[in-house]
C-alpha cells in the first residue's frame, strides 16, 4: 500500500535534516570535544499511526473491528533529557522522559471511536555530535523507549478509561545555535491498550511510524 503524501513529506524532511546535521558534524572535525553535562527541555508535535480497534462482547456475542487505515493521529509532547558527553569524543549517553497527549478518530461514518491517550515514556540512548560550542552545530540521537499511560475512549457518547503500554525506537536529527535547538524525529512504535465497557471490551493495537518536530533549549 502506497504511503500517504504527508508521510512521504515527513520522511523527506527527516532525511534532509539528517544530512544537514551530518554536515554540521563534519564541519567540526578539527575541533577537540570537551566533556560536559547538559539538560534538554523540548516541546513537539508528531503525526502518529491510528490504532486498530477490536470490540468483543463479554457474553461471546457480536464483535466488530475499526481500522484506522492510513489516517494519522496527533501527539503533543513535552520532553526532558539529561546527558553527558564522553571526553575527547562527540558521543554522549542521554536519559530522560517524555509526556505526550495523543488524539485519534478511528473508523468512519457512524462507527467511530474517539480516543485520547496520555502517555509517559522513559528514554535511554545515545547522541553523536554533542560538543560544547556556541556556534551552529548538528547532532544525531537514537533513543529506545518504553511507556505507560491511559486510554480514554468515547463510543456513542460514553467515556471509558483503560490502560496503554508502548515501546519502540526513536531517531532524531537536530541543529542548534547556542542553546536553542530544532529537530525532526522518526519513531518505530508498537503499543497495545485495553478498555472495558459495560457489555464489551475494546482492544487497541498500534503498529507503525511517527514523524514529528521539536523545538527546545539546552542548559
Amino acid at each position: 500500500m502506497a504511503l500517504s503524501r504527508s508521510v512521504q513529506l515527513s520522511a523527506t524532511c527527516v532525511a534532509t535534516l539528517f544530512a544537514l546535521a551530518i554536515g554540521g558534524l563534519q564541519a567540526e572535525e578539527g575541533q577537540a570535544a570537551k566533556p560536559f553535562e547538559y539538560q534538554d527541555v523540548r516541546i513537539g508535535w508528531a503525526a502518529a499511526p491510528t490504532p486498530s480497534v477490536r470490540s468483543e462482547a463479554r457474553d461471546g456475542g457480536g464483535a466488530f473491528n475499526y481500522d484506522g487505515g492510513e489516517s494519522r493521529g496527533s501527539r503533543f509532547t513535552l520532553t526532558y533529557l539529561r546527558g553527558s558527553a564522553i571526553e575527547q569524543t562527540k558521543v554522549g549517553t542521554v536519559f530522560g522522559g517524555q509526556f505526550s497527549f495523543g488524539t485519534y478518530s478511528i473508523g468512519s461514518g457512524g462507527n467511530v471511536v474517539n480516543l485520547s491517550q496520555p502517555m509517559v515514556d522513559l528514554y535511554y540512548g545515545w547522541q553523536y555530535g554533542v560538543v560544547d560550542t556556541p556556534s551552529l552545530r548538528g547532532w544525531l540521537e537514537l533513543l529506545p523507549f518504553i511507556g505507560l499511560g491511559g486510554s480514554i475512549t468515547d463510543v456513542d457518547g460514553k467515556n471509558r478509561l483503560g490502560y496503554a503500554v508502548e515501546g519502540g525506537l526513536r531517531a532524531g536529527a537536530y541543529l542548534s545555535e547556542r542553546s536553542w535547538m530544532f529537530g525532526l524525529t522518526a519513531s518505530g512504535l508498537i503499543g497495545t491498550s485495553k478498555v472495558k465497557g459495560d457489555v464489551n471490551e475494546l482492544r487497541l493495537n498500534t503498529n507503525g511510524f511517527t514523524f514529528g518536530a521539536e523545538v527546545g533549549y539546552r542548559f
